[in-house]
């Protein structure tokens, strides 16, 4: 017992400053929705300031005032400089900047005082207290806890009992609506960055007497916050704190009871992935705001690029030698991790630090098995791709009940609780020896890569070109829509019939297989195989690089594999002595690239080659024509006619103590057209919701043709028939208009997945599409995005997308709202051809009341989430309380 209480004591100095560093992440998440990877280097930052500052004379208390002083000027910089120009960009790109910022900061840092560890004197007093005879704990660390609960009782006391706190909370929900309750959502980002990067800067300052101050291990502290921060839910500082000194205490007492390092290193990576699936999606976006996400490549691969680019590799291959040779071999292969990052996070969304750890688990099988079983090449590169796709699909799988930036850090605590448990251990590994690794043959031909580089060069080569042509393959075709309409608009795919959960567990899925094709490769590169490269570290250099160059384009991948360490760039800067600035000069660039263009130098560089093309050769324009658009479905290839009946009965939902909808009952017969009308809040959008399965928690029954959908999710709703269109429209702005009606076009097949990795199948507009193209007048806007498209023509996109399905039953949820005169009649139109001549039945909720009567056979009107009337066009108009309550005073409802 007193060896327990001994080394819990020990902890609770490390533990308490876990939290301290939490409760910093929390306020800039609370200000400002970013989860701060960037809070170790500052951290780093302040507690070398304060090293220089004691070295140079200065007196102590004054040191820590500078340095702390330092910390929060810096944080106020940061979010002027650096987030507020990204306010609108995905939480994934602002995360992705703070990782900028930390590869700067501590990039500097290795450049100014190299790795090695130096010792600094306390700032708090160190004596021995003896609780007993034999538990000592020494002052420095019950002052630690003190401090830490004396700032958690002073932060919980500001937040909750003060306008500033009060204001805080109030952006962390909707920062426009707090703007126009007369708050400055920038002011209290700016202040909460201040104050949080101050915590990091305090918890830097205390922690470096206890653990010596390194650069590395400095800025790892941030990993310990984020489990802190992650069992308070990024909100509760009382619940960060306790969650540091737990994790303080666990780490001690792991070293007691093991002896292992290496559980007590991956003790807080194991929470993380706990804390995350306990507390489902801990990180929510802001408010209700259209984030901005990168732009994503066609995926076309022109036969004259290639040819370029195949001439440009087997020149290289046959020009280069020795210590060269191996560089383009090791950017060759890091460029196929690169590829995993741009299928992972460039398409699906998906953030993942993960990649490298999977290659090292592909590294790990591949050589393994060749070593001691004899397997042949060929397949132990592919038991190495399946490794990796089965790490891959287990990521994915603790993933799901979470999304946005809480993706990283589960994939941050995969990746180095597997480099501590795993790849640091010898027993698997063997150690600093490695494992040997016998040289690879194919069809008889050898490619060591130590006898006959040029021949492994190329073979790493040919293996990254057929990887970039199943990338390309995966993008252009259904599998690839599916994947950015998830990334887009999750809640808008499923609704198509895409299955959310089915498009991240595949993306996650390929990107694993090709990390573990990389880490296979990369084990036969060198007759002893070490696991030194496979770390968290070069994870984030390379993520750094593919988002530079362009996250959702295949060149991103090859672009990056080249600008990594030990890369064939990083070894032409060793001719030159400058090789240790290229981290920072990445470093630096991604964030300029962020602020300034931030869709990558890809995109930007390719539309001024474009230009300069149109400028040179006028004629080539012709190649930017709008794509083809297929003629009006004639009778004999038209809309099947496919109607069902809707059955709604006693509905009831639900939210808290609010009754949104009170036992309704309606049905939608086929070929006919029911109206849902009454005033804002009366129930009609949450009644579509939970017909079609958004909303999953209601009382009653849904019935389609008397078959009952239980609890089927949306997207399994809309495969059985069911169609909506949403009444924020939430099109897929990354992709054309063309291709939002492909998404809704879609076969849905599961076969997809793998067929277009390989042969990815020509996609058609189904005939509703074409259609509803021709009835809207759309054909002039396919190659067009639909945020570059006025509201009302993207009201149109967003009906066709939702007809383009060929639904049984269609939901519409005011789909009159900013048309035109002309375009409203050709809505009528259009919803009488679905009904008429398709038997499509239609529930149709819209304020316009002239429209609802025009087009309607039969209405029903909701108030209160009650049913108070029903009837014809004719008797609703004839109803004198319901004329009374909605008619009225405006011809609107």
């Amino acid at each position: 017992m007193n060896d327990f209480l001994r080394f819990a004591l020990l902890g609770i100095g490390v533990g308490a400053i876990y939290g301290l560093s939490a409760q910093g992440l929390v306020l800039i998440f609370l200000g400002n929705k970013v989860l701060n990877f960037s809070q170790g280097a500052i951290a780093l930052l302040a507690a070398y300031t304060y090293f220089e500052l004691s070295d140079a004379g200065v007196p102590m208390w004054p040191s820590v005032l500078l340095a702390l002083l330092g910390s929060a000027a810096l944080g106020a910089v940061i979010e002027v400089v650096i987030m507020r120009p990204l306010r609108d960009a995905s939480s994934v790109t602002r995360l992705v900047a703070t990782i900028g910022l930390l590869t700067v900061i501590q990039s500097a840092a290795l450049l100014r005082y190299g790795d090695s560890t130096q010792f600094v004197k306390g700032v708090l007093p160190r004596t021995t207290w003896h609780i007993t005879d034999r538990l000592i704990i020494t002052s420095d660390r019950a002052l630690l806890l003190a401090i830490g609960i004396i700032v958690t009782l002073a932060l919980i006391g500001v937040y909750r009992h003060t306008r500033f706190g009060t204001a805080t909370i109030a952006v962390a929900e909707n920062p426009r609506a707090a703007e126009v309750l007369g708050w400055s959502s920038q002011t209290i980002s700016l202040a909460n960055w201040a104050l949080g990067a101050l915590l990091a800067g305090g918890a830097g300052i205390l922690i470096a007497p206890i653990n010596g101050l390194n650069v590395v291990a400095m800025s790892n502290v941030v990993y310990g916050a984020l489990a802190a921060a992650l069992i308070g839910g990024f909100r509760s500082f009382g619940w960060a704190m306790a969650g540091g000194l737990l994790l303080g205490v666990a780490q001690a007492e792991t070293v007691r009871i093991s002896g292992d390092a290496g559980w007590s290193t991956a003790i807080p990576f194991l929470v993380i992935i706990g804390a995350v699936l306990l507390r489902k999606n801990t990180l929510s976006t802001r408010g209700d705001a259209k984030q901005q996400l990168p732009a994503v490549g066609a995926g076309q691969i022109k036969a004259s690029s290639m040819a370029v680019v195949a001439a440009v590799v087997g020149l290289g291959t046959l020009l280069l030698s020795g210590n060269m040779l191996d560089a383009l071999s090791t950017s060759l292969i890091a460029a196929i991790i690169g590829l995993s990052v741009v299928v992972s996070t460039g398409y699906a969304g998906q953030l993942s630090l993960a990649q490298y750890a999977v290659a090292g688990l592909g590294a790990l099988v591949a050589a393994r098995l060749a070593a001691e079983v004899g397997l042949p090449f060929i397949l132990s590169l592919l038991a190495g791709a399946i490794a990796g796709a089965l790490a891959g699909a287990l990521i994915a799988a603790v993933s799901l009940r979470v999304r946005g930036d809480t993706v990283a850090i589960v994939t941050l605590g995969v990746a180095l609780a597997f480099q501590a448990l795993v790849l640091a251990n010898p027993v698997f590994t063997g150690g600093i020896s490695g494992l040997p690794v016998p040289p690879p043959t194919l069809l008889g031909m050898s490619f060591d890569s130590v006898v006959h580089p040029t021949r492994f060069a190329v073979l790493c080569a040919a293996i990254l070109v057929l990887c970039c042509l199943a990338v390309a393959n995966l993008r252009r075709g259904e599998a690839g829509r599916r994947l950015l309409a998830t990334r887009s608009g999750e809640r808008a795919a499923t609704t198509l019939g895409v299955s959310a959960t089915g498009a991240k567990v595949y993306a996650l899925t390929v990107a694993g297989a090709l990390a573990g094709l990389a880490g296979g490769v990369e084990a036969f590169s060198q007759p002893q195989l070490v696991f030194t490269g496979f770390t968290i570290d070069a994870a984030m250099a390379l993520l750094v690089a593919v988002v530079l160059a362009g996250t959702g384009y295949i060149a991103a991948g090859p672009m990056a594999g080249f600008a990594v360490t030990g890369g064939l760039v990083y070894y032409l800067l060793t001719l030159t002595g400058w090789q240790q600035y290229l981290p920072l000069a990445l470093g630096v660039l991604l964030l300029i690239n962020l602020v300034l263009v931030p869709d990558g130098l890809v995109p930007q560089n390719a539309a001024m080659v474009r230009a300069l093309a149109r400028h040179l050769w006028p004629g080539r324009a012709a190649a930017d024509a709008p794509p083809a658009v297929p003629a009006p479905p004639t009778p004999s290839h038209t809309i099947p006619r496919r109607g069902a009946t809707l059955e709604i009965r006693d509905l009831h939902v639900s939210f808290g103590g609010v009754t949104a909808l009170d036992h309704v009952s309606l049905s939608v017969p086929a070929g006919a057209v029911e109206g849902l009308i009454g005033p804002n809040g009366a129930g009609k959008t949450t009644l579509i919701d939970a017909v079609t399965g958004v909303t999953r928690r209601y009382g009653g029954a849904v019935l389609c043709d008397g078959k009952p959908f239980g609890h089927e999710s949306a997207a399994a709703r809309a495969r059985a028939g069911l169609g909506r269109t949403l009444q924020g429209l939430e099109l897929f702005d990354e992709l054309t208009v063309l291709e939002n009606l492909e998404v809704g076009s879609g076969q849905r097949s599961k076969w997809a997945y793998l067929r277009d990795l390989v042969w990815p199948k020509k996609m058609e507009l189904s005939p509703g599409a074409v259609a509803a193209v021709h009835r809207f007048g759309l054909a002039h806007v396919l190659d067009r995005r639909p945020h570059e498209l006025p509201y009302g023509q993207r009201r149109l996109v967003a009906i066709a997308r939702a007809v383009a399905a060929q639904p049984s039953v269609l939901l519409l949820d005011e789909p009159a709202a900013g048309l035109s005169a002309h375009e409203r009649e050709e809505l009528v139109i259009l919803i009488r051809d679905l009904v008429d001549e398709h038997g499509m039945g239609i529930l149709l909720v819209e304020h316009d009341v002239d429209l609802v009567m025009k087009v309607c056979d039969h209405i029903t009107v909701l108030e209160f989430g009650k049913v108070v009337a029903r009837g014809t066009p004719a008797e609703i108009r004839a109803d004198h309380e319901v004329r009374r309550a909605f008619l009225g005073e405006t011809e609107t409802v």
